[in-house]
């Protein structure tokens, strides 16, 4: 059946307005739900980042102790491979002092092998 306001195109806008409006509300509500599904996921994550943290930053102190530990070693060694030089130096020192005939006879006679077994690897090559 027709009714007069199928005809009356003042009636026909405020339908289609109204249409419109309640279409747009629809598209809000639902872009409103969607935003606040995403924003409570991301809530959810920034808890288990916010749980998580006191973990991180343990295992990261733990590493710094690590790091610092052996790097506190390795100067140690540095060091004492240092002293230990230097105390052969001044062994070498105090030995050439003492006793400079044999330092000199010890020092030919290291050449010279040096210099044969420099012959040896020359004629391998060969």
């Amino acid at each position: 059946m027709t009714t007069n306001d199928d005809f009356n195109p003042a009636s026909r806008v405020n339908r289609a307005t109204t249409d419109a409006a309640s279409a747009a509300r629809d598209g809000i509500d639902a872009a409103t739900a969607g935003a606040n599904r995403a924003l409570d996921a991301a809530s959810g994550k920034l808890d288990d980042l916010r749980e998580m943290a006191p973990a991180l930053e343990q295992g990261i102190d733990q590493a710094k102790g690590w790091i610092d530990g052996k790097t506190a070693r390795v100067q140690d060694g540095i060091q004492a491979a240092r002293d230990h030089a230097n105390d052969l130096a001044d062994q070498v020192i105090d030995y050439t002092r003492d006793e400079p005939v044999k330092a000199l006879l010890i020092a030919a006679a290291v050449g010279a092998g040096l210099m044969g077994l420099l012959g040896l690897i020359a004629r391998s090559d060969d």
